[in-house]
Parts: structure tokens; sequence; C-alpha cells
């Protein structure tokens, strides 16, 4: 099943009660935050007793990084779908630059900014990279 043909009562099917009502009151919380779709991929955060990551692919098929241990989804994946069924467009794609940067590993990103801030100090310094020059 694809994302844009969810519905909420397939989400109820998927997920035991008290963990479709936790999921609600996440997303009426507010407790959904980072939220992407690529592909047929979406992801997001979801803040609960701490930060869970939430991957979910079409089929659906999830996974969190919470201890949740059942069959089914946990409450975060709920919010989370529950989120895109009520909002797609907040799931926007990330533009072309971003997906380019996430491509690439940390030290790459380091050497990338390093060469940029070079001629750039005063962007360095916008960002507290530098000591301000009195």
């Amino acid at each position: 099943m694809s994302f844009d043909q969810l519905t909420r009562r397939e989400i109820q099917k998927m997920a035991d009660a008290p963990i479709f009502e936790r999921g609600e009151e996440y997303l009426a919380s507010g407790l959904v935050e980072q939220r992407q779709r690529e592909g047929d991929s979406l992801t997001a955060s979801v803040r609960g007793s701490r930060a869970y990551r939430v991957e979910i692919s079409e089929g659906p098929r999830f996974r969190c990084t919470c201890p949740f241990e059942f069959s089914g989804p946990c409450k975060h994946v709920v919010a989370t779908l529950l989120a895109y069924i009520e909002a797609p467009s907040s799931f926007e794609r990330p533009d072309p630059l971003y997906r380019a940067l996430r491509q690439r590993n940390k030290d790459e990103l380091i050497q990338m900014l390093v060469e940029l801030l070079a001629d750039r100090p005063e962007a360095a310094r916008r960002f507290g990279l530098l000591a301000a020059s009195r």
C-alpha cells in the first residue's frame, strides 16, 4: 500500500487500540518533528522520554529506535503515519542541496566548510567559529 492510499482506518488495523490512542496523543501534542519524505520512505523524530527516530517505507514496513518489542507498530510509528495522512505536505521532500549534503560523511562536510570559510572570515565569525576582531 502506498502512503497516498493510507487511511486512518488502515493505521487502526495495524496497531493495538491503546497504541493507536497513544499515537494520536503524541501527534496532537506536537511531538512529531523533523518530518521528511524521500521516495517511498518517511522519516521523523518523535519526542517521548527522549527523541526516537522513526523510519517507514511503503508496505508499510517500519522501524523505530524505541524499545517497543511487539509485532505491530509502536506509538511513535502510529503518530508519524497519522501526521502524514493529516498533512502530507509537512513531509516535503528535501531540496537537492540538502540531499547532496546528507550523502557526505562528517569529514567531507568539515573539509568543505573549512575551504568555504577560509576566504570568508566574517561568515566564520557569524557562526561563532572565529573570535570577533576588536
